[in-house]
């Protein structure tokens, strides 16, 4: 994924963490993981003006 969005010039940064294994356990470690994960997506999926309007419901 991160090769991915690297080749789409898609601003991105792998995050290690060289004290956990295949996942991250470390309430520290935890915390940064899914700050900096949760500020990504909240950028990448803004609303803009160009995007439609809902359709009116009945």
């Amino acid at each position: 994924l991160f090769t991915a969005l690297q080749e789409s010039k898609i601003p991105s940064k792998l995050i290690q963490f060289p004290d956990e294994g295949h996942w991250i356990l470390k309430p520290q470690n935890s915390q940064f993981w899914y700050s900096t994960v949760l500020d990504w997506l909240n950028e990448w999926t803004k609303k803009t003006s160009t995007d439609p309007k809902p359709a009116a419901s009945n």
